[in-house]
């Protein structure tokens, strides 16, 4: 029987979250600004700087636009004082008025907005009005593949990933066509098919690095989407090699305390924790978690993450008091993030009961498997793996 559910999964790289790294043209004035004015909207610091880094790419794609009309100059007038709805309602009124190529890209900046406002049904309308349109434009296209992607739509992302790359012209080593394949990656991770997310990422990093001028940010997303998918692949050594190119530069563009050094930090520690080298991976995990409870605060679903990974690796060295105190520490975040009948809720509450039979108590094993096991039954089949772990670790504890 297995001592533990296994460690989570490398945490995937999928938006770089600086703002001057997305929109160098910004000043620090201005980034004062935005950040005062969304923080009051997004309470989850995760969150706000997603948001942060949309809104500074989607200035960059604002100011590299073709002006169709007085009035697109007026409206990216006010997205780049952050007046959103006041952009938006100026690109809405205007849309019926001009005529069909101004009306598309117009359509298109509509769309790059309501996204940013989190309006993904206007947006997904606005973008596929601007498709409708102007068909064979890759950037409408690929907005709406980085929509689905946003939303997690997996599946209907891969089509339109593949559908701009159909018209990317061969050998273009251009950003947009990184992104789309970097994107594409993202979806195939996303849906387990850890080969093929390898390739899109390796075409990105090839294209990227091909280019006139080399993304930092982009480049150690992609280092570590790649060092994660090595690692699904059971290619430690080079999920080692490709999340160390990752931490040395976002340690130099982003600096140390950043959450994504903490995310590459997790990866190293998964890596190493897999080859079994289980003091390195503890140094990382915990290096991990103080910056994510910083950055993202100490209830958030991440840092639940790495109280897991720190408490599964105790677990294997013998230090069963420590493993219970991370185990319920990521238990207590599960329960209020998620809901007392999630599944995740269920693998933990099995780790602590096989915690528990590991130390010797047996009655508090028995009350922590068999709300695993009654969890499991009700959200999966009855001969699933983690039902099957659960009823026999609970007759083991019974006897």
């Amino acid at each position: 029987m297995s001592d533990s559910f296994p460690i989570p999964t490398s945490e995937i790289l999928s938006v770089p979250v600086t703002l001057r790294q997305a929109y160098p043209g910004l000043g620090i004035d201005a980034e004062r600004r935005l950040r005062a004015e969304l923080a009051g909207r997004f309470e989850d610091r995760a969150k706000l700087e997603t948001k942060l880094s949309e809104a500074a790419r989607l200035m960059a794609d604002l100011d590299q636009a073709p002006w169709a009309s007085g009035l697109a100059s007026e409206a990216r007038q006010a997205a780049s004082q952050f007046h959103w709805e006041k952009a938006l309602n100026l690109y809405l009124a205007h849309l019926a008025l001009l005529p069909p190529p101004a009306e598309a890209q117009t359509s298109f900046e509509a769309a790059m907005v309501q996204q940013f406002l989190g309006h993904y049904k206007e947006a997904e309308s606005l973008f596929r009005r601007a498709i409708r349109l102007v068909p064979r434009e890759g950037r409408f296209l690929a907005g709406l593949a980085l929509l689905e992607v946003e939303q997690g739509r997996f599946t209907q992302a891969t089509h339109s990933c593949l559908a701009v790359l159909d018209l990317l012209v061969k050998g273009q080593t251009d950003y947009l066509a990184a992104q789309i394949y970097n994107a594409l990656g993202l979806c195939r991770h996303s849906l387990y098919k850890p080969q093929e997310a390898l390739n899109c990422y390796q075409l990105a990093l090839k294209l990227e690095r091909a280019g006139f001028e080399e993304n930092p940010v982009l480049l150690a997303q992609l280092y570590g989407n790649i060092g994660a998918a090595w690692r699904e692949l059971g290619e430690l050594e080079k999920a080692i090699e490709h999340n160390l190119k990752t931490l040395a530069l976002f340690e130099e563009a982003l600096g140390e305390e950043h959450i994504w050094v903490a995310f590459t930090y997790n990866n190293l520690g998964s890596a190493f924790a897999a080859k079994g080298e289980h003091l390195k991976a503890l140094d990382f995990f915990k290096k991990s978690l103080p910056i994510k409870e910083k950055g993202l605060g100490p209830a958030h679903i991440s840092t639940a993450q790495t109280h897991t990974n720190l408490a599964t690796l105790f677990n294997q060295i013998g230090h069963f008091p420590k493993a219970l105190e991370q185990f319920e520490k990521a238990l207590a975040i599960y329960l209020q993030r998620k809901g007392p009948a999630h599944t995740t809720v269920g693998m933990t509450r099995f780790n602590l009961a096989n915690t528990y039979r590991r130390m010797g108590d047996k009655g508090a094993g028995v009350q922590e498997a068999k709300k695993a096991l009654q969890i499991f039954e009700t959200n999966l089949p009855a001969k699933h793996e983690y039902c099957l772990k659960s009823a026999q670790l609970l007759r083991v504890l019974s006897k």
